[in-house]
């Protein structure tokens, strides 16, 4: 498990840079999940992300490649907010602490067929922007009036 450190404050820019990271993640989420029969609306077109020509295998790749590629990023931005990625799973005699973000490809396949999982991620992904989208507001104030 890691330990918590204090981050700084993201200011105006930085909290800009996490909303696009967090909505990215979803989306590529919500894509990766598509294929699992997981239905729900991205915000942008998977033509944004990877070529929609390839065939169903090769575009599965890319979108895990994509997601491996923002797991630290994204799951340094909601720790820096204090929201926790770590679950508990397991039986009753070993239950084991997962960090989903990190283990997010391990976490999905454990309940395939399950809605539970996915939401879980995506529950954590939207307070992220939810709580981004605040700091944003509140940075961009401080912008306008830095004596706020």
């Amino acid at each position: 498990m890691r330990s918590m450190r204090s981050f700084p404050r993201p200011s105006y820019w930085g909290c800009k840079r996490a909303i696009k990271r967090l909505t990215d993640f979803r989306d590529l989420l919500l894509y990766y999940c598509s294929y699992a029969g997981y239905e729900e609306r991205a915000s942008k077109p998977l033509s944004e992300y990877i070529d929609e020509k390839l065939p169903t295998y090769e575009r599965t790749k890319k979108i895990e490649e994509k997601i491996s590629n923002l797991i630290e990023l994204v799951g340094a931005d909601l720790r820096r907010f204090g929201i926790s990625t770590i679950t508990i799973r397991g039986s009753a005699e070993e239950k084991k602490n997962i960090d989903v973000i990190l283990n997010i490809f391990a976490y999905l396949s454990s309940d395939r067929g399950a809605a539970k999982p996915y939401d879980l991620l995506l529950d954590l992904i939207n307070r992220g922007i939810g709580v981004y989208e605040a700091a944003k507001n509140k940075e961009r104030q401080r912008l306008w009036n830095p004596l706020r």
